[in-house]
């Protein structure tokens, strides 16, 4: 009998990816991932919950990439997973797909993070060149890739910049609504938005480049808890990746001008709205501030410390952005330290293996 209840489509999705995981290695990453266990809550979630709530709810990101992608598309996804663990240290290799399990509402910073790490380590591994994954530094913190080319070493870190917590629950209010009206419609700033909210603002988003990229320089504002090395170039990649975020988002520049100046403004520049400052400096204060309080840090530890937190980003040869996984663009740190400065040539031959985009990213 014709089901007329509105719920094909769901009852089609996971009966597609079904049939597609029966295609790939049953030992796949992918199919371990979505037991027959997960498929059954799945069916069950369908036949039980009224179709406006299966409409606006959450559904688990590897869900819809398995029914988006063809067979073709996810053995290549299987192909760059399974170079990716066989290179890998074994205690690495369960960390490395611990994205792809569905959960109750995840966050989209794993889920993305997960994927842009195992396309670029694939996309390294795939050049030949000598590499090696997960670098084990002094201070027991590691970074992603270590790649020589033309004869010298490149220490790489992979980070993604996803949709920030407040604009994910002003979503998540908006579809409670969404629910009741279909016509209700999403205007930020709007009743949606919290008391004072920070975004939508591209102040609000210097800030959130900021904290991604010192959490791989000086983890909470401690020097010591470095994911660079010393001694040879280092270079971050970052990805923007998911609703509402842009490598050309104009805080991006902003934050780079102030990331590998000469010599930080120290005088603290206010945005437009007179409220927020956006200069490294303040950054750093506003965060000290924050960690003090949260007795995270002392305020010794800071005063004894401050410069070295300033000049944490001199260990950055330079920054390659994607959106997603598409080379947007790069720039060179000519402030580095010398031991970390790398050419405009020796930056293209990093962009010309990072440069082709996987066919299983949406």
């Amino acid at each position: 009998m014709t089901q007329t209840d509105g719920k094909d489509f769901y009852r089609q999705m996971v009966a597609s990816v079904r049939a597609k995981l029966a295609g790939l290695d049953q030992h796949s990453p992918l199919v371990e991932s979505l037991t027959s266990e997960v498929l059954q809550r799945l069916d069950n979630r369908i036949e039980q919950t009224p179709v406006e709530h299966l409409t606006y709810g959450y559904w688990p990101p590897i869900l819809g990439l398995v029914d988006t992608l063809s067979i073709t598309q996810l053995q290549a996804l299987d192909a760059d997973l399974s170079l990716v663990l066989n290179n890998s240290e074994p205690i690495k290799r369960k960390e490395l797909v611990s994205f792809l399990p569905p959960r109750e509402h995840d966050k989209t910073g794993p889920w993305y993070g997960g994927l842009f790490d195992i396309w670029a380590k694939s996309t390294a591994i795939k050049t030949g060149l000598p590499i090696k994954l997960d670098h084990l530094l002094p201070n027991r913190r590691d970074h992603d890739i270590t790649i020589e080319v033309d004869s010298r070493r490149y220490h790489l870190e992979n980070t993604v910049i996803t949709q920030d917590d407040e604009s994910r629950a002003v979503w998540d209010r908006f579809l409670q609504d969404k629910r009741k009206d279909p016509r209700k419609v999403l205007v930020r700033p709007g009743a949606y938005c919290p008391p004072n909210a920070k975004g939508p603002s591209p102040y609000y988003d210097a800030l959130r480049v900021y904290a991604k990229v010192y959490d791989k320089l000086a983890k909470n504002l401690n020097p010591a808890k470095s994911q660079c090395v010393d001694d040879e170039p280092n270079i971050l990649l970052v990805s923007f990746s998911g609703l509402g975020v842009r490598s050309d988002c104009p805080s991006v520049g902003w934050v780079l001008d102030e990331l590998f100046a000469d010599q930080p403004k120290m005088v603290h520049a206010l945005a437009s709205d007179g409220i927020t400052d956006i200069s490294l400096d303040a950054w750093i204060d506003f965060t000290a501030k924050d960690l003090i309080s949260k007795a995270k840090m002392t305020i010794d530890f800071f005063y004894d410390n401050f410069s070295e937190m300033m000049a944490a980003p001199r260990k950055l040869g330079g920054i390659l952005l994607f959106d997603g996984t598409r080379l947007s663009g790069s720039r060179v740190n000519y402030n580095a330290y010398e031991s970390s400065r790398v050419s405009h040539r020796q930056m293209v031959r990093i962009e010309e293996i990072f440069a082709s985009e996987p066919c299983w990213w949406l």
